[in-house]
This record gives C-alpha cells, sequence and structure tokens, in this order.
C-alpha cells in the first residue's frame, strides 16, 4: 500500500471573511488530530493520490501555485 510521507493544506475560512490562508502541514496535523481520524484522512488520501496517477495522460502537470478547490 502507498503512503503519504508529506502533506501541505492550504486552508482559508470563508466565514473569516479576507482571512489570510494557513498552511499547514502533516506533522501539524499528527499533533492535532486524534489518531484514528487521521489515519482515515491519509488513507482517503492515499486512494485519491493513487487514482491521479493512474489518470496521468504523460502530460507536464499545470504550473505549481495556490489556486482554490471548491
Amino acid at each position: 500500500m502507498a503512503k503519504i510521507t508529506r502533506l501541505l493544506i492550504v486552508f482559508e475560512d470563508e466565514m473569516a471573511g479576507g482571512s489570510q490562508p494557513r498552511f499547514i502541514n502533516l506533522p501539524a496535523m499528527q499533533r492535532a488530530v486524534r489518531p484514528e481520524r487521521l489515519a482515515e484522512i491519509l488513507e482517503d488520501l492515499v486512494f485519491a493520490c493513487q487514482d491521479v496517477v493512474a489518470g496521468d495522460d504523460g502530460r507536464p502537470p499545470a504550473p505549481a501555485g495556490l489556486r482554490r478547490v471548491k
């Protein structure tokens, strides 16, 4: 099975109205989230990553940058 080794999430609270984005990494999540809940999240991400890799058409990825995910 694959394993998530690094994770960076950009979080922006829409309710805070114009708040600055917060960057949350895997070590911060490991300290803050219940271990069983984090394990579920990481397992879901592994499957999502495997789907992305399986659907790779060989084209280079879009330029790296931050973009909104809806």
